[in-house]
């Protein structure tokens, strides 16, 4: 398909008159399928005011041509008339919550938008950048601008093109209505394009379930989960900051004391002055210039040459626990709504893994003193509690059943600590004689195989010498055969096709698999392992996410979830449905796949509910839950 390489403005229709808009709508109805894209003053979605929408749809039945129109509400320009907003949502409203196929780009925006003015859009709604991200993965970004030039070689007008500061433009409604029209039309035009030409891409390498299944029906989760956010306690998150900030000074103090000298901690040029010129410790890691490292993986190898260095470790802890989420945080808080509403983002890592920016939730630490206080500060609103399941080790046990290694299976049916359990088949010892440094090694073991480490990983994280590394491995892979010859076959694949694939059929694109530099060929084909575990546990939670949403609304509408970390999910609700809440969660999740596939380990998901995100009580199933 190709889009001419300029569209005249008489191409897109500008309508203003309520009687047109009617017109315009039915005709739209006839059609297969349309686009959706709304103009807004601001990001915000819990904030951002309608300014106008704008629509497409194929007028032919190959889908090679669109009507695309802009409908303006509440620009300033006063030289055209405009539709009362009431209008045109009373006019849109059959047409999104209907049953016609409707596409988006980016439409998580649009549909927490829409939320807002009541707007539930139908089941049969697609994201063209959910559509070329199962298609893509990490190969290239999934932006319509992007897009358009790299399948139609069509440059589109750009944003900042419209909204000319320099004019004064605050927001998209100081843009005259006219311009506003080509812009706005024209990005539902080219979603237009894009929804044609990608479907028929999905279909011809055979990925169309996998974006049926797993993705297409993410997209509103999302949505709503940005829509609703998350609560927190702002006072505790003051005190949280003001408490880093004495620990950042007394840890300043302490590490000048040490020195002699005063150090600019966040130089790193100072820093390694210090640790490199003047305390002579040795330098093991090197930056991409050469330069002497003081990063976390530099820091870890010298950590016992010197007391300075875990000092040193900790300022940095703390320091960009500070910067990077406590003072995000309090900066997020919406003004309107008192809560983060976050947006989780489904098309930026190659694995499928969700991200988090916005501020980025999934920094909230977890197993240290301070992460506990982080997570206390998330609360839910007045009157309901909060309920989290979190999948137990579910890479190991995505591991366990694409290898069907015997011994990993035997660990996870029969309950037995994996780590252990692989620590005792790898030394041929009894189960109850593993000691905890050597269980420590097989788990460390454990996770090198799924990120693609080595004897010298291993060496570094157990702290041991090279060559004990090296036989602890070698003794694995010969004691679990399942695993090793699994991950040959899988490199063998990746070299072949420049991808490897989860057990959901999303592609993980590794081409420096097939690179003929050995280096980039080994750390492809690292990835192209990493990415099948990695990449299947992602797809499950995504299954889980649209499983639990669908079955928690069903239920009752007062249940909402909040935040997807890692391999958690948090919701709320009022305290009197939080049992129930919390079953059904676990069940979604455990069960997320059962329609698709058969497990060889059991999947579980362990949690419970409570009144912060922190206390939320492991619970058994069947148990009464108490507060």
């Amino acid at each position: 398909m190709q889009i001419i390489p300029y569209l005249p403005p008489e191409k897109f229709r500008c309508i203003t008159d309520p009687v047109d808009l009617c017109i315009y709508v039915n005709a739209l109805a006839g059609a297969p399928w349309f686009t959706i894209d709304t103009e807004t003053t601001g990001l915000d979605t819990a904030t951002a005011e309608l300014v106008g929408v704008s629509l497409a749809y194929p007028v032919n039945a190959e889908a090679t041509d669109f009507d695309a129109a802009y409908i303006p509400i509440a620009h300033k320009d006063k030289s055209l008339p405009q539709i009362p907003l009431g209008d045109v949502l009373y006019t849109l409203r059959p047409i999104i919550e209907g049953d016609q196929i409707k596409a988006l780009h980016n439409g998580g925006y649009d549909l927490s938008l829409l939320s807002k003015y009541g707007l539930t859009f139908g089941l049969r709604t697609h994201d063209t950048m959910f559509m070329s991200y199962v298609l893509g993965g990490g190969k290239h970004g999934h932006g319509m601008d992007e897009l358009a030039m790299r399948h139609f070689q069509y440059n589109t007008v750009k944003f900042d093109e419209v909204r000319v500061t320099e004019l004064g433009h605050e927001t998209f409604a100081d843009v005259p209505i006219l311009d506003a029209t080509y812009y706005a039309a024209e990005d539902s035009y080219v979603t237009a394009a894009l929804f044609a030409h990608l479907r028929s891409e999905l279909k011809a390498h055979g990925l169309i379930d996998t974006y049926l299944t797993v993705d297409a029906p993410l997209m509103p989760v999302l949505a709503d989960m940005k829509f609703y956010g998350v609560g927190f306690d702002r006072s505790s998150i003051e005190g949280i900051k003001s408490s880093l900030q004495t620990e950042i000074v007394e840890l300043e103090r302490e590490i000048i004391d040490m020195a002699g000298r005063e150090v600019v901690l966040g130089s790193t040029q100072d820093l390694g002055k210090l640790l490199f010129a003047e305390l002579h410790l040795p330098s093991h890691v090197k930056t991409k210039t050469g330069a002497q490292s003081t990063g976390k993986e530099a820091l870890e190898k010298i950590e016992n040459e010197h007391p300075i260095i875990p000092l040193i470790q900790e300022w940095k802890e703390v320091a960009k626990l500070q910067s990077s989420f406590t003072d995000t945080l309090l900066e997020a808080q919406n003004k309107a709504t008192g809560r983060i509403h976050a947006s989780f983002n489904a098309t930026f890592t190659n694995t499928g893994r969700l991200s988090c920016s916005n501020p980025n939730l999934q920094q909230a630490p977890k197993r240290s003193e301070r992460g506990k206080v982080v997570r206390r500060a998330f609360v839910p609103g007045p009157g309901n509690l909060m309920f989290a399941g979190d999948y137990s080790q579910i890479e190991l046990r995505v591991l366990a059943h694409i290898t069907g290694d015997p011994t990993l299976l035997e660990a996870f049916h029969s309950g037995l600590d994996i780590h252990q359990a692989t620590a005792a088949k790898v030394l041929g010892k009894a189960f109850a004689d593993v000691t905890p440094e050597e269980r420590q090694h097989a788990k460390t073991s454990n996770f090198l195989i799924i990120y693609g480490g080595g004897p010298k990983k291993l060496a570094a994280q157990a702290r041991i010498p090279v060559r004990q590394a090296e036989k602890f491995i070698a003794d694995y892979f010969a004691n679990i055969p399942g695993v090793p010859g699994w991950i040959e076959e899988t490199k063998k694949f990746a070299r072949q096709h420049g991808y490897s694939e989860t057990l959901f059929g999303r592609r993980i694109y590794t081409p420096l698999a097939q690179s003929g530099d050995q280096y980039e060929r080994f750390r492809g084909e690292r990835q192209a392992v990493n990415g099948v575990i990695q990449g299947t546990s992602a797809d499950l939670m995504r299954l889980g996410m649209i499983k639990a949403a669908h079955e928690l609304r069903k239920f009752h509408p007062d249940i909402k979830l909040l935040m997807s970390v890692h391999d958690e999910l948090v919701g709320e609700c009022p305290a009197t449905l939080v049992a129930p809440a919390f079953g059904i969660l676990q069940h979604a999740m455990e069960t997320a796949a059962d329609e698709f596939m058969t497990w060889e380990v059991p999947i579980i998901a362990e949690g419970g509910v409570g009144n912060n995100w922190l206390e939320a009580k492991p619970i058994g199933k069947g148990e009464p839950v108490i507060i």
